[in-house]
């Protein structure tokens, strides 16, 4: 079953989107973001620094290739929605 959320009004975005996206991997499950390239690039930059002890995996699509190499990647930022 897919499960569909909307989280919003919160002050610091990237924070809470980084909380939540940890939270996913945490939990074995996988997720994907779409939004703006631009606010995509602040996305994956906060990932890499937010928690020093526990890395959080995703992957930056930027085009509409997804490689083999990527599929396992249980975290995709993508400018534009696709199916694994």
């Amino acid at each position: 079953m897919t499960a569909v959320a909307f989280h919003f009004n919160v002050p610091d975005k990237l924070g809470y989107t980084c909380r939540l996206l940890r939270k996913v991997y945490r939990s074995g499950k996988r997720a994907v973001v779409v939004g703006e390239p631009t606010q995509l690039d602040q996305l994956t930059r906060r990932l890499w620094e937010f928690d020093p002890q526990d890395f959080i995996p995703h992957v930056r699509l930027k085009s509409t290739e997804v490689t083999e190499r990527m599929r396992p990647t249980p975290l995709w930022l993508a400018d534009q929605a696709r199916s694994a």
